[in-house]
């Protein structure tokens, strides 16, 4: 079960960061640098469920 849910963070994660380099690219750095941080932080969670689950 874990690794279908780090495969899904993941994936939620990529695409973030897809939208945060969208948004750099149009001028909204303020929207680029959250969903930076949101890409980060579900990376950090789907490492952590991948280590210690």
């Amino acid at each position: 079960m874990s690794g279908k849910r780090v495969e899904r963070l993941k994936r939620r994660a990529l695409r973030l960061l897809e939208d945060a380099r969208a948004d750099f690219e149009q001028g909204f750095y303020d929207l680029s640098c959250f969903h930076s941080e949101q890409a980060l932080q579900l990376f950090v969670k789907g490492f952590t469920l991948r280590r210690y689950t």
